[in-house]
């Protein structure tokens, strides 16, 4: 939780600097697009499939719906770095 509030805070902070630039980069968009998806994911899964956890048998591999959003969350997530990467060069 502290991660993410640092993140947050320098990430406005930036935005606020230079948000004329930002706002008309595809990149920023992309970026920001990705991060929503990767919030609505996380609430999906901890509001869904991660409420059977205790259940779990832990010496086979976990139910494939949390497998899948894992996956997507990686995904995501390398995506939203990729977008951050890029804002520099768009």
């Amino acid at each position: 939780m502290v991660g993410l509030a640092l993140v947050v805070a320098t990430g406005l902070m930036m935005f606020t600097a230079h948000a004329t630039e930002f706002w008309t980069n595809p990149a920023f968009v992309v970026k920001m697009s990705l991060i929503v998806l990767a919030g609505l994911n996380a609430a999906a899964f901890h509001g869904g499939i991660y409420r059977t956890a205790a259940a779990w048998d832990v010496d086979v591999p976990p139910p494939p719906r949390a497998r899948i959003s894992a996956a997507a969350s990686l995904a995501l997530w390398l995506g939203v770095i990729s977008g951050g990467r890029l804002i520099a060069y768009l």
